[in-house]
């Protein structure tokens, strides 16, 4: 034909849009105004028919072929009155094209609105996930409930550690307007089912912290890296901890008493008490990572004060401290400090560009906010020695 794929996505999207109604001698125009357009709610439901009648709308396939009855669309909510509405076509070969233009809706518009239990959530590695289970609230700007409408991306393949991200969507009921929201899903650093698929898992981290160190000290970087693990609780193993600790299959940190525990962001306040119970009276010390952010500590902060009598160690995540974890996490973390029940804070470090290990900055911001004794929980002091300044 004589026409290439370049030139055929580059002609298929002709849009031309003015403010109001559109002149009869511009109606043929084909350059896309950027001023917004206006429209009334009842125009909604019909506004590719309405665009098109009055010339405001027009799509062609490339070919010279009128197709603006394919056209679908797609509106953003960003404030009061205003919106983006996104534009696509698709001709018989499969291109596409898509146009993004600014809109003004006066008057009430339904907007979905999708509410999670949480942002991230960590479980133990061969875990069954119900993704549906995070879901707080669904439902139209008008209260109607549509939790039974919601769509769940790809869901993680739970016995492969790693992170993932999954990806809830909720529509509106004239399908013009979506919410989206994220949940990350981390399956634990370690744990006792992750030992059956990697028995020689401690082994392997001594030596590798083993070989670091040699090449820090060889390249004259003032750093010495601790081994230990981020152990998570299970339900059906607190009882497997303790000697899993002693034969050393399971890392304390820097060979301490002190194991780093966490628990499920979801988890019953007994299994923290159980498994705190267990280790106290094996002579380890458990220091309970992040609790802040568990359901059950947002909702009664008391538990803490518990763990704490009980003998645990308290450690308060950086994330948290500044919010990145939501308003509630956050509140929560600053009971914690204000209390001064926490004895560490750490950065909960993932990667060197996201939950980053630097915590320079940090120490001011806690003295200026808690006073002289928080920065000291940047370290935790053993007979033995330091067990580390964060994970």
């Amino acid at each position: 034909m004589g026409t290439t794929a370049t030139e055929i996505t580059a002609a298929l999207f002709l849009l031309a849009f003015y403010r109001g109604r559109v002149p009869e001698d511009k109606a043929e125009v084909k350059s896309l105004g950027k001023a917004a357009i206006l429209l009334e709610p009842e125009e909604l439901p019909d506004l590719i028919g309405i665009l098109q009648e009055d010339g405001r709308l027009r799509a062609g396939d490339g070919f010279g072929l009128d197709i603006t009855e394919n056209v679908t669309c797609r509106r953003t909510w960003l404030s009061g009155e205003d919106y983006t509405i996104l534009f696509r076509v698709s001709n018989g070969y499969g291109d596409t094209a898509e146009a993004t233009v600014s809109a003004v809706i006066s008057g009430e518009v339904e907007h979905p609105e999708l509410e999670l239990s949480a942002i991230s959530v960590a479980i133990p590695v061969g875990e069954a996930f119900d993704p549906y289970s995070y879901i707080l609230s669904a439902r139209d700007s008008d209260g109607t409930d549509r939790q039974g409408d919601v769509q769940v991306g790809t869901v993680p393949d739970t016995s492969v550690p790693g992170t993932y991200q999954v990806a809830y969507t909720l529509t509106s009921s004239d399908g013009m307007e979506q919410v989206k929201k994220y949940l990350t899903v981390a399956t634990p650093h370690c744990s006792l089912s992750r030992l059956r698929e990697e028995p020689g898992l401690a082994r392997r981290i001594r030596q590798m912290t083993k070989e670091i160190n040699e090449r820090l000290e060889e390249d004259r970087i003032s750093l010495q890296l601790l081994a230990g693990m981020e152990i998570m609780a299970e339900e059906t193993r607190v009882e497997e901890l303790a000697g899993a600790l002693r034969e050393e299959s399971l890392l304390t940190l820097n060979g301490t008493r002190y194991p780093l525990v966490e628990f499920p962001f979801r988890c019953s306040p007994s299994l923290v008490y159980r498994t705190v119970e267990h280790l106290r009276e094996n002579g380890f010390v458990p220091v309970i990572a992040h609790p802040e952010r568990y359901r059950c500590v947002v909702q009664h902060p008391q538990h803490v004060y518990e763990w704490y009598r009980m003998g645990a160690v308290i450690q308060v995540n950086k994330g948290s401290v500044l919010g990145r974890f939501g308003r509630s996490i956050q509140r929560t973390a600053d009971l914690l400090l204000r209390h001064r029940l926490a004895a560490a804070v750490a950065s909960d470090a993932h990667s060197p560009g996201m939950r980053t290990p630097d915590m320079t900055w940090l120490r001011e911001l806690l003295a200026e906010r808690y006073g002289a004794y928080c920065p000291g929980c940047f370290w935790m002091r053993t007979r033995r020695g330091s067990c580390g300044t964060g994970k």
